[in-house]
């Protein structure tokens, strides 16, 4: 079963302020391949979202808007099951859709939330072996 995951980053506290894409496509429990994308927020950068993932204004010039990764992303999700960690996920697609006008967004996807997937996801994609959070995929053995 191919499935992907997920997640997100945001330039300040207001949601819809994506800077960052990530996603890992799976096949069964393996890691396929991955895609990323810097995203412009046309907004400005708090020094405490940089703190939490280090991206910065200068990282994102240059980059796509929202609206112009949405189509790859819709056609990645396209009829197939997505996860994603946390409500923030989520809350985030839903206010960037409602800021750029998308309608309902990606609506042919099918949302998942699964913390102990999208945690043995998110350790498979950054590889934290041995860690507490590495643990957590004994829930999809």
């Amino acid at each position: 079963m191919r499935w992907y995951s997920v997640d997100v980053e945001t330039a300040n506290s207001d949601q819809s302020t994506i800077c960052q894409i990530g996603v890992g496509i799976f096949e069964d429990r393996e890691l396929i391949d991955t895609w990323k994308s810097y995203v412009d927020p046309e907004d400005y950068f708090h020094w405490r979202n940089i703190r939490i993932h280090g991206i910065t204004e200068e990282d994102v010039q240059g980059q796509p808007i929202f609206p112009d990764v949405y189509p790859v992303l819709r056609q990645m999700f396209k009829n197939n099951i997505v996860v994603h960690h946390s409500h923030f996920d989520r809350t985030a697609f839903r206010k960037v859709f409602k800021r750029y006008r998308l309608g309902k967004g990606l609506v042919n996807y099918i949302p998942y939330h699964s913390p102990p997937i999208a945690l043995f996801a998110f350790c498979s994609l950054f590889q934290f072996a041995g860690s507490s959070i590495d643990r957590s995929s004994f829930f999809l053995k």
